[in-house]
């Protein structure tokens, strides 16, 4: 019976002994350690965590990195994460320490990569999860995920938004603009501005007392899109490199399509580069613009008159015009008008119904009176809805100059030249006289004629010279007749 006893009592104190060292075992806390924040400069960074044993006697463990991938760095985290315990060194880690029962401290270094990226690739400063500490021993393996976080050095430093709408005398409407705000009343037609200025913000000095300064970010860019096709932008602009504590100021413009519904559309704009050590910078902005189309709105898209001068009579020039409908409802009995209540001038017509979206052109020629003072003229042309509701008007110059002046100046009479007819020469006729008998003459005829003795003299000599020839011709042809016979 006594050695019955002894057995059960061994057995249920071998049970309870099983039972305690079941009950050593290591947790940790399932809450991500998070090292740095968005201010956090790329540096070594001292912290700590809790590894609890649950049992009631200390046990051993192992603490290690288990590297996880990740695009923040081109390096492994099991590099530049190291641990240690009270009293102990920094290593990569730590094999066979001894946990107490209860809460054990264990300190964490983590060297920050240079390359640490400061933004994702959606351009949000988050922290990035590069490993899963790990806890070995003491009846269990536990884990807890390791995050870090680096300060963001491109950063938009202020943005403009500017637009004017398509109304006569409209304003330019600008304002500062930041992530989430919006811009109000912006009408279809409207012409828009926007200017973006990105800024480095590493220190090129010891100011600041940053460790890691003056850094250039290379090829940065500047991305500009709406999220819809109705408004004219979709800008991708390079800002070259941009050095340490300096900035880049960029202006892009687009237009708000005439056909844009009533509606709240986002605006995103972006800013990103690497800088020389190879780490991601950036920033977004979203703004929302708010489109309001009106009720009634015959939008004048174009007015001008050909000629833009006008001179001599007849002083007419022709009014060009075009309009569309972009209020929110169709138009009935639209007409259009071409005024100068100075000259007098009237003019309207008649463009029946006008649907949404749909738009009209038309011609009026128009005549100034003949008695109008040289100078420029201001007419309106209008649009009106119900016949005479007025919608829209703009106003277009006119020229009128004094005759010979303007454009259509009458050319300067040119009289033609005389042409006289040619004076034809008809030569005389030539008489014919008849030949007088040969007169002998004196000395004194000589010295009235001109001619000297030495004419006379030589004359006799040339006709003897003559008359031998012939006389020789004569007897050679004679002789020859005889030989010949």
């Amino acid at each position: 019976m006594k050695s019955m006893k002894l057995l059960l009592i061994s057995t249920l104190f071998l049970v309870l002994v099983a039972l305690g060292v079941s009950a050593q075992t290591a947790t940790l806390d399932s809450t991500p350690l998070k090292i740095g924040d968005k201010n956090q400069d790329r540096v070594t960074v001292a912290s700590s965590f809790t590894v609890t044993n649950t049992g009631n006697a200390s046990c051993t463990a192992d603490v290690n990195t288990i590297a996880v991938s990740n695009s923040a760095t081109s390096q492994s985290a099991s590099s530049y994460v190291k641990y240690a315990v009270a009293g102990g060194s920094f290593q990569s880690g730590l094999p066979g320490i001894t946990l107490q029962p209860g809460s054990n401290t264990v300190n964490i270094q983590v060297a920050i990569p240079d390359d640490f990226d400061g933004v994702d690739s959606s351009l949000r400063p988050i922290s990035f999860k590069v490993s899963d500490i790990q806890v070995s021993g003491c009846g269990a393996t536990v884990t807890r995920a390791l995050e870090v976080q680096a300060v963001n050095q491109l950063e938009i430093k202020d943005a403009d938004f500017c637009y004017t709408n398509p109304t006569e005398g409209a304003q330019e409407d600008c304002s500062s603009i930041d992530d989430g705000d919006d811009v109000k009343n912006i009408l279809p037609g409207a012409k828009a501005r926007l200017t973006v200025n990105a800024e480095n913000k590493f220190s090129d000095n010891d100011d600041s007392g940053e460790k890691i300064k003056d850094i250039q970010i290379n090829d940065v860019q500047l991305e500009i899109n709406v999220d819809d096709q109705d408004f004219d932008v979709d800008e991708d602009e390079n800002l070259d490199d941009i050095d340490a504590n300096d900035e880049q100021e960029e202006t892009v413009t687009f237009d708000v399509d005439e056909d844009v519904k009533d509606g709240t559309y986002d605006l995103v704009i972006r800013v990103f580069g690497t800088d020389e050590n190879g780490a991601f910078h950036g920033e977004e902005f979203k703004v929302d613009l708010e489109v309001e189309r009106r009720t009634h709105d015959l939008i004048i898209r174009s007015g001008s008159f050909q000629p833009n001068k006008v001179a001599c009579a007849p002083r007419t020039a022709t009014a060009r015009y075009g309009f569309r409908n972009t209020g929110t409802r169709d138009e009935d009995d639209v007409v259009f008008e071409v005024s100068n209540s100075q000259l007098g001038i009237l003019q309207t017509k008649d463009h029946g119904d006008v649907d949404e979206d749909d738009s009209e052109s038309g011609s009026m020629t128009i005549t100034v009176p003949e008695s109008t003072t040289p100078g420029t003229y201001t007419f309106f042309f209008r649009s009106y809805y119900d016949t005479d509701s007025l919608s829209s008007e703009k106003s277009v110059d006119l020229v009128v100059e004094a005759c010979g002046t303007g454009s259509e100046e009458e050319e300067e009479e040119v009289v033609p030249p005389v042409v006289q007819p040619p004076v034809v020469i008809t030569p005389p006729t030539p008489v014919v006289q008849p030949r007088a008998a040969p007169t002998v003459r004196t000395a004194a005829t000589t010295e009235s004629t001109g001619f000297g003795s030495w004419y006379v003299i030589a004359m006799i000599i040339a006709i003897v010279v003559v008359l031998v020839i012939i006389i020789a011709l004569i007897m050679a042809m004679v002789r020859r007749n005889s030989a010949e016979e």
